[in-house]
């Protein structure tokens, strides 16, 4: 009869109990980051009618393409960069191309490193760009947007036809359904209003009272050097 030694079934049971220990991290860990990839804040309230208080501007000759964004957020530079691979790698032609504004909601009271951040300059590079600093977010939460990577398409009548992200996941590049339905509805595939989607990012500096807000025009700049006709154009 085979008889353990207690000093061996001591270091049996050590190693056991390390090896379990290990394996609670480890799925603890993998849970944290499933969880943290596809997490989203809620941004379930797209607003179907271009708001009538809304400061941004709607064009009249083609879709506009809102994309509400926090310059800080790592994640976005995925969504960013999906964004420019629908815009300028699908082969769309000039009058398929949206009127692209840019919402970058920022603080109230925040230094210019804000509103240099690589991501801003990126973006700023598509075709038929154009920054809005929206202090508070306030036009973001005009538009039921309050995760950065948020898109929007409206029609020219105003018209909501699509809202949600264009990743897959937090900070994760590659095909997806939102840049499947923007792309189809700006080839002109789809014409009907889509069904949300999840948005996965970072939440954008906002306000929860925006009727309560007295704004002046200064409150949203649109500086004219981020203004683009086309990518790599001068201002």
């Amino acid at each position: 009869m085979f008889v353990v030694r207690p000093r061996i079934r001591d270091q049996i049971n050590f190693w056991s109990l390390l090896a379990i220990a290990w394996g609670v991290a480890a799925i603890g860990v993998w849970s944290w980051g499933t969880r943290y990839e596809f997490s989203s804040h809620a941004d379930d309230s797209p607003v179907p009618q271009w708001p009538a208080d809304a400061r941004l501007t709607l064009a009249e000759d083609r879709p506009t393409l809102l994309f509400f964004m926090h310059p800080r957020c790592v994640c976005t530079r995925a969504s960013i960069r999906q964004l420019e691979e629908t815009l300028t790698g699908m082969g769309l032609t000039d009058q398929q191309q949206p009127q692209l504004t840019v919402v970058a909601a920022i603080p109230n009271e925040t230094s210019e490193a804000w509103r240099d951040s690589a991501s801003v300059r990126r973006i700023a590079a598509l075709p038929r760009s154009e920054i809005i600093w929206d202090s508070g977010g306030r036009e973001a939460s005009r538009f039921g947007a309050k995760t950065s990577g948020a898109a929007r398409l409206y029609r020219q009548d105003g018209v909501l036809l699509f809202a949600g992200g264009i990743t897959a996941s937090r900070g994760h590049e590659g095909d997806n359904l939102g840049c499947d339905r923007l792309r189809a509805l700006l080839c002109n595939q789809v014409k009907m209003p889509q069904p949300s989607i999840p948005v996965f990012g970072c939440r954008l500096c906002a306000t929860n009272e925006v009727k309560a807000f007295n704004a002046t025009d200064d409150d949203i700049v649109r500086p004219p050097h981020w203004q683009w006709s086309a990518v790599g154009a001068s201002p």
